[in-house]
């Protein structure tokens, strides 16, 4: 758990450089973003839920299951 601005501040720029594989990564982080722009360090629940939210989307590794080829499917 973040206890500084200095501990917020990294988790967002390690977190930032894979927000291309995180889906809604912006709204996952805009409380720690707040915290962020506030003078004072003050970690909200919120801003603890995000944390908790994006480090577990960080640790866990993606399934990808092989397509079912009797069916139509859709790559993104």
């Amino acid at each position: 758990m973040p206890s500084s601005m200095h501990d917020v501040q990294s988790f967002h720029k390690l977190a930032s450089f894979y927000k291309r594989f995180i889906r809604n990564f912006s709204s996952i982080t805009d409380p720690m973003t707040i915290v962020l722009k506030g003078s004072k360090f003050v970690l909200t629940s919120q801003a603890q839920k995000s944390f908790e939210e994006l480090k577990e989307k960080l640790t866990q590794a993606p399934v990808l299951p092989l397509p079912c080829f009797d069916k139509i499917f859709k790559v993104e």
